[in-house]
């Protein structure tokens, strides 16, 4: 070798290492040009096609990035990183089944590795796999104890399973292991107000604030822990502190919504038993297409990128242009996701939704045969859902757009959970999000009753406290015929009606005195005049 000449794996092992740092420090373009230089001369460089895959996800480039990392694990199917980075991708791509197998074969060869097991029990939380999850992060706490991600995802994992006990140990362990750690210790102190340790939990809650005095999630537990322990006065002043950081961010952006719930149809063609339908004044009326361009255009025009499909009345697939609609909004930038009971479907609307762009689709849904499902989603027929519900889960597959499952269980017993849960994993659902019944802004009697609010609710509202809705700060509603509410969750009649989109602008309609007054009346706390809220248990947090 001549004296002067760098070896050209001494090189590559040089240029490499240069483009994970740039990498690591977010200079992804001098990144690229670094790993090139490597491939144009070695082109199944394993290092430099992984990087590269890298690079490519970093820029939202999910398709070639896959390649990349095929490329890799087609060269050495034994390194745990490129498998793991492959289910990174996958995740991105919505080929969730296919990325569960590869974050687990990079377990199976490195049962050590943090980012796959974090990776994995991100996955398996949307789908309600909670039993797998602790196993995954158990045996990942077992070799990285001082792993707090780890710690906190299981334990939220055993308190979804009601292992209260269980996760009181785990973020105790937790809390050993990385002493002062913010997030394990509010955690934990939530976890400790719940099973009714107010005194403890307020400790943690002080030291944590020492660091963070203005953190509007602490200072709601600490104002519920006070408020436990007999303080109801400075419980008041935390949560006054609470609400005004609640609108901090909201007056920044000139009260604009971030997001806009649409109702293009106003008919539902079925009476599920936790909706609010026994209130409804009529059920038939769809929003006009240029109606529609109107909200669009205001969408547009004040920066709101996401729009939901979804209304407290009205199965949006009903309506005759819905996929027109659906296409014209995707095709001006907009964030479209829809929820639907999934009854009006046919094979040939199910594929031409696959092929909209959506964001996400919801899947409404819950039950394990003839029975459970159809005493709830009343006018409905088992059968053929499951069928619209199967066939829309596989179609939407690889097309980036998310497909989920909510299931809203009326009998909310571990039980019934815990069935409606496995039959939607036996037919291959893996995102499944149950919920119990909400109140529907007070026109629904579910749970109990909370004679301290006169408000029914499965929430346990002794241990919470109303603050400001973060629906209505960050939303609005806007029905069929242009009008506009502050709730588009779960105004049906126009009783929150704050102005109109045919005639005004979305800042207009959000700076109008009718939407200050409501939020005025959230500001004192009182809400005893302003209708629905002040019988809804959203705003209890």
């Amino acid at each position: 070798m001549r004296s002067g000449v760098v070896p050209v794996g001494v090189r590559h092992t040089g240029l490499l290492d240069s483009a994970f740092a740039a990498f690591q420090e977010g200079r992804l373009a001098e990144a690229e040009f670094a790993v090139r230089q490597v491939l144009a001369e070695a082109p199944d460089e394993p290092r430099g096609l992984l990087l590269l895959g890298q690079v490519a996800l970093a820029v939202g480039q999910p398709v070639p990035a896959d390649a990349l990392f095929s490329r890799v694990i087609g060269r050495r199917p034994a390194w745990a990183d490129a498998h793991y980075h492959k289910g990174v991708c996958l995740v991105r791509l919505q080929r969730l089944d296919e990325a569960e197998a590869s974050l687990c074969r990079a377990l199976d060869l490195d049962p050590a590795h943090v980012g796959a097991a974090l990776e994995l029990g991100g996955l398996l939380r949307p789908a309600e796999r909670f039993e797998d999850m602790v196993r995954i992060l158990s045996g990942l706490l077992a070799r990285h104890p001082d792993c707090a991600d780890a710690a906190l995802l299981r334990c939220e994992a055993l308190m979804r399973l009601r292992r209260h006990d269980e996760a009181e140990a785990c973020f105790r362990a937790a809390m050993a292991a990385r002493p002062g750690h913010a997030a394990i210790e509010t955690s934990l102190a939530a976890l400790l107000i719940e099973k009714g340790n107010a005194g403890e939990a307020l400790t943690l809650l002080n030291g944590v604030l020492a660091g963070a005095p203005d953190d509007e999630g602490v200072l709601y537990l600490k104002a519920v822990a006070v408020g436990m322990l007999g303080d109801r006065k400075e419980s008041d002043e935390l949560i006054d502190r609470v609400r005004s950081g609640m609108m901090r961010p909201v007056e920044r952006r000139g009260l604009l919504p971030q997001e806009v719930f649409v109702q293009l149809s106003k008919r539902c063609n079925l009476r599920c038993t936790m909706c609010g339908h026994a209130g409804w004044q009529s059920n038939s009326g769809v929003m006009e297409p240029a109606l529609f361009e109107r909200v669009v255009d205001q969408c547009v025009a004040h920066g709101i990128g996401h729009m939901n499909i979804l209304a407290g009345q009205g199965e949006p697939f009903l309506h005759p242009q819905i996929f027109e609609l659906l296409e014209s909004a995707v095709g001006r930038g907009l964030r479209v996701s829809v929820v639907t009971n999934g009854t009006p479907f046919t094979t040939e609307r199910i594929a031409r939704l696959a092929g909209l762009g959506l964001a996400h689709v919801q899947f409404s849904f819950a039950g394990w045969d003839k029975e459970s499902y159809e005493s709830v989603y009343v006018g409905a027929q088992f059968e053929r859902t499951v069928f619209n519900l199967m066939k829309m889960n596989a179609a939407l597959q690889g097309t980036g757009t998310a497909f989920s499952v909510k299931a809203v269980t009326v009998d909310t017993s571990p039980e019934t959970v815990a069935r409606c849960r496995a039959f939607l994993r036996e037919i291959g659902i893996d995102r499944v999000t149950t919920v119990s019944p909400n109140n529907f802004g007070g026109t629904v009697d579910v749970g109990r009753h909370w004679p301290e609010f006169d408000i029914w609710s499965h929430r346990d509202l002794g241990k919470h406290r109303r603050t400001m809705c973060r629906l209505t700060l960050s939303s609005l509603g806007i029905f069929h015929d242009g009008r506009v509410t502050a709730c588009g969750c779960y105004d049906t009649n126009a009783e929150l009606e704050i102005g109109d989109i045919t005639r005004q602008t979305i800042a207009e309609i959000r700076n109008g005195e009718r939407f200050g007054a409501i939020l005025d009346a959230f500001r004192k706390g009182d809400v005893a005049d302003i209708p629905m809220c002040r019988s809804c248990d959203v705003p209890f947090e």
